[in-house]
C-alpha cells in the first residue's frame, strides 16, 4: 500500500511530465513557407521563429525530438510567434540561408515582423534555452 507522501509524489511527477511533453494533437503549427510566415508575422505583429535544421543532422534530430515537441516551447511558439521550419538541404532555400547567414545546424533564427533579424543561435538548445530565445523577442512586441 502506497503511503500519502508517495501518492503526492507520483501525482506531482504526473503533472510535470505532462506539463511539458507535448502530445500528438499539440504539435507546433509550422508555416508553410518563408512567404506565409512573413505575411503572417505582418499581419500580426508576431515574430517568426525559423529552425534550420536537416534530416542528416543529429542535433537537429534531437532537437526535433525533445525540445520542440515540449509542450511549454510548442505554446509558445504556437501562441506568440510564426514558427517556422526549413530543411538546409532543400535547394531553394539556400538564397533565403545564405542571407540569413545560416553556416551551422541546427540554427534558431528570430526575425521580426517587420523583417529585422533580432537574434540568432546556432547549435542544439535545450527547452529552457529555446524559450529564452523565443521569449526575450516576444517581449520586445508586448
Amino acid at each position: 500500500m502506497k503511503t500519502s507522501t508517495e501518492s503526492l509524489a507520483f501525482a506531482v511527477l504526473t503533472l510535470l511530465v505532462g506539463s511539458t511533453i507535448a502530445t500528438a494533437a499539440e504539435s507546433v503549427r509550422w508555416s508553410k513557407s518563408y512567404a506565409s510566415a512573413t505575411a503572417e508575422a505582418s499581419r500580426t505583429g508576431r515574430p517568426i521563429v525559423l529552425v534550420v535544421g536537416s534530416r542528416n543532422c543529429p542535433w537537429c534530430r534531437k532537437l526535433e525530438r525533445t525540445t520542440l515537441r515540449d509542450g511549454r516551447v510548442v505554446r509558445e511558439l504556437n501562441n506568440a510567434t510564426v514558427p517556422l521550419k526549413i530543411d538546409s538541404d532543400d535547394e531553394s532555400q539556400a538564397d533565403l540561408l545564405a542571407s540569413l547567414r545560416v553556416q551551422s545546424l541546427p540554427t534558431t533564427v528570430v526575425i521580426s515582423n517587420d523583417g529585422k533579424i533580432v537574434t540568432s543561435r546556432t547549435g542544439f538548445l535545450e527547452s529552457t534555452a529555446f524559450l529564452k530565445l523565443v521569449e526575450s523577442a516576444t517581449s520586445r512586441r508586448r
